[in-house]
């Protein structure tokens, strides 16, 4: 209007004009609040109100309608096509849409988080291709608190004030007030009020308002807060005892950053209500404070009796059990430990002073007998070595249950030995003689020559001996130079335990290599020799010197060892056959 282009002129003049500027003064205060009460702006007003707006003269009716044109921005746009400009605060639900009159706008930009979007005549949404000026109308933002303090509820007010209070490092009391005022608009997004309320949650948690900072906690969506942040609101439900709504939290979003103090407390209370449940989220949740190695005494009992994992990660939670734990550590607990060693077929070395104290005390016997033939199955296949301890026991064993297993470990510990007991001797003559019988002959055996009496078919044969850890098919393949390799099948005379018997003649030398058929994979060569000795006593030896007598023609000699040979043709046949 006219009126206020020329009050603006007087202002921009009352340095020139002062006389006239103090004469019309207070009509031009007087029309400003009049063009303000109808929140009405341009340039020539916008001079007007920033004149005359001071700290002191924010108050009622200023106060109330200012917030209508604090935040006005003139927008103008020099595309003829553009018909609309959409402002879209990223706080607010709502979008605000502005229509273009001759290319301009007036619009609101009450928070420095906005984006604006432009709808041509055809209804089309453009950004970034579309230039525009924006120009701002008013400088009086700093104002907004005064306004707000002097009641008023302008959501746009409001809005901006909330902003501040989200990016301020501290916060102040006044600001919590704006937070719940502007929550209770519902007119922010669930993400932003998820912010706002955390913002509320530090300040009441430093200040320790317990009684404020738990109805923050009942507001609190936790889909709308940073998953970094979870963390800490659920160690507040935990200090102040709300154990459910902070189990709620740690099931749906793990364990983010979680104050271990709390977590403990949780568990604690919660396993003393569980303790024989299994609860998967208490053995993940026990577990991850193992790992930040926090040992507490209930929670690694818990952890030791129902973690389901690598063996080697199970006994680490048993030693810890032992260093940490006044009670001691239930049976059951230790049964699990020895079970999943035998049942992952994982290494023995380590769990000795465990298996000792479960066999002097332990219930489960069958558990017992079992680990205790596991270790008499690793030493027979050479994969560890027994002490005293365990081999006592195993001896036992193989003396009164007589159970394969342990036979065949007592045996091969017997042959380190060079003297016997008579009943160590009786027991060793009467098992290799039984186990020859039914054709299981293994390599160990060979060291009974020249102690006991052995059957022909262990001393005088040469045994080829394999390990194999599955059921498969094994053969040996004996090479030879001036035709096929004989392939010959190895027989699993125990499990696992796969040999193949030869004979050989003094001196003679074969080249040889295991197969296993169902993997392929082929064992290096080796060389398998007949005796070099001639005069050690043994059936095939006495047959070596028949074919020596008669190759040097010595008559006589070879007459006195064919007929020793007659004497023991029986044994002969049943040792040779003949392909």
């Amino acid at each position: 209007s006219c009126k206020a282009f020329l009050y603006a002129y007087l202002v921009k003049k009352k340095n020139e004009m002062k006389r006239e500027y103090e004469d019309y003064q207070s009509q031009m205060q007087a029309f400003a609040l009049q063009q303000l009460k109808h929140h009405r702006l341009n340039e020539s007003l916008a001079i007007l109100y920033e004149d005359w707006l001071q700290e002191d003269t924010i108050q009622g009716d200023v106060a109330k309608h200012l917030p209508y044109i604090m935040f006005n921005q003139k927008l103008t746009c020099d595309n003829p096509f553009i018909r609309q400009v959409v402002v879209v605060h990223d706080e607010m639900k709502e979008k605000i849409t502005y229509s273009l009159d001759h290319g301009k706008a007036m619009i609101q930009l009450f928070t420095p988080n906005y984006q604006l979007f432009f709808v041509d005549e055809q209804g089309n949404y453009l950004a970034g291709t579309v230039a525009y000026t924006l120009q701002k109308m008013l400088h009086l933002d700093h104002f907004a608190k005064n306004c707000w303090e002097q009641s008023s509820d302008h959501v746009h007010l409001l809005a901006h004030l909330a902003a501040i209070s989200m990016r301020g490092i501290r916060m102040e009391r006044v600001q919590t007030t704006v937070l719940h005022q502007i929550m209770k608009m519902n007119c922010f997004r669930p993400e932003v009020n998820g912010r706002l309320l955390l913002r509320l949650f530090d300040f009441y948690r430093e200040k320790q308002e317990n009684g404020l900072l738990l109805e923050v906690l009942d507001s609190l969506d936790c889909r709308y807060v940073k998953h970094d942040r979870l963390g800490e609101v659920a160690a507040q439900y935990i200090y102040h005892g709300m154990y459910e709504e902070a189990e709620k939290i740690l099931r749906e979003y793990g364990l983010p950053k979680m104050d271990e103090k709390a977590l403990v407390m949780l568990l604690t209370a919660g396993i003393e209500k569980h303790m024989d449940e299994f609860v998967p989220e208490y053995v993940k949740w026990t577990y991850h404070l193992y790992q930040e190695h926090v040992y507490e005494e209930n929670l690694l009992h818990y952890l030791l009796q129902y973690y389901m994992g690598p063996t080697k990660t199970l006994a680490g939670i048993y030693k810890k059990c032992e260093e940490h734990s006044e009670n001691p550590i239930l049976d059951s607990s230790k049964e699990r430990l020895l079970g999943q060693v035998l049942f992952a077929s994982a290494s023995l070395q380590g769990y000795e002073p465990l298996y000792l104290e479960y066999y002097a005390h332990g219930n489960n016997r069958m558990l017992v007998k079992a680990f205790l033939a596991s270790y008499a199955y690793e030493y027979i296949v050479d994969r560890i070595e027994l002490t005293e301890e365990i081999f006592v026991r195993i001896e036992k064993e193989a003396f009164y249950v007589q159970e394969p297993v342990m036979v065949l470990a007592t045996l091969k510990r017997y042959g380190k030995e060079g003297h016997f007991a008579k009943k160590q001797q009786e027991f060793i003559e009467r098992h290799v003689e039984e186990l020859a019988k039914d054709g299981v002959i293994l390599c160990f055996m060979k060291d009974f020559i020249g102690k006991v009496s052995i059957p022909y078919e262990v001393e005088n044969s040469i045994c080829v001996q394999y390990f194999c850890g599955r059921s498969d098919r094994i053969f040996l393949h004996i090479k030879n130079t001036d035709r096929e390799d004989d392939v010959l099948p190895m027989r699993e005379v125990f499990p696992g335990i796969f040999t193949r018997q030869l004979i050989l003649f003094r001196d003679e030398q074969r080249t040889c290599y295991i197969e296993e058929e169902q993997t392929g994979f082929c064992t290096e060569d080796m060389e398998v020799c007949g005796a070099r000795c001639g005069h050690e006593p043994g059936f095939f030896t006495e047959v070596d010197q028949m074919i020596e007598a008669k190759q040097k023609g010595n008559v006589e000699n070879y007459e006195h060892l064919r007929k020793r040979y007659e004497t023991q043709r029986f044994m002969a046949e049943k040792l040779f056959t003949i392909r």
